[in-house]
């Protein structure tokens, strides 16, 4: 099993969300990611870490692209998160539909330390 965790926190700037992600204690990094205005009632900070996820497993692969939700667990900030990508409602759609797709199966969870945060450095922005 190949975890990824994720942890999100906004930046000073009102639509810009750092997002810490680790797939093992020497691979881990940090994505800038900068989200555009939102309709009331959808979270900019649930739509940033699904931004980041998406980036990370499709764009970036951090996780071999070979293999499918057998070979992933993933780990995210929060309960909001996991009903998001869990229930695919109107908050995470075209967010999270490819975890559905690709990913179907991967064990998902909250994290339970992201005290590993502290030692990211920004690597890429996500858009």
């Amino acid at each position: 099993m190949n975890p990824l965790q994720i942890f999100t926190e906004p930046t000073a700037q009102e639509n810009e969300f750092y997002v810490f992600w680790r797939k093992k204690i020497n691979e881990a990094g940090l994505v800038k990611v900068h989200v555009k205005p939102l309709p009331e009632g959808v979270s900019k900070i649930i739509t940033a870490e699904l931004t980041a996820i998406r980036y990370l497993l499709v764009e970036k692969e951090v996780i071999n692209p070979n293999f499918s939700g057998q070979g992933l667990e993933l780990h995210v900030s929060n309960q909001y998160v996991l009903d998001a990508i869990r229930h695919v409602g109107e908050i995470a759609k075209g967010h999270s539909k490819f975890l559905h797709i690709r990913y179907a199966g991967a064990p998902i969870c909250v994290v339970e330390d992201p005290a590993w945060r502290n030692e990211c450095k920004i690597t890429s922005t996500a858009r």
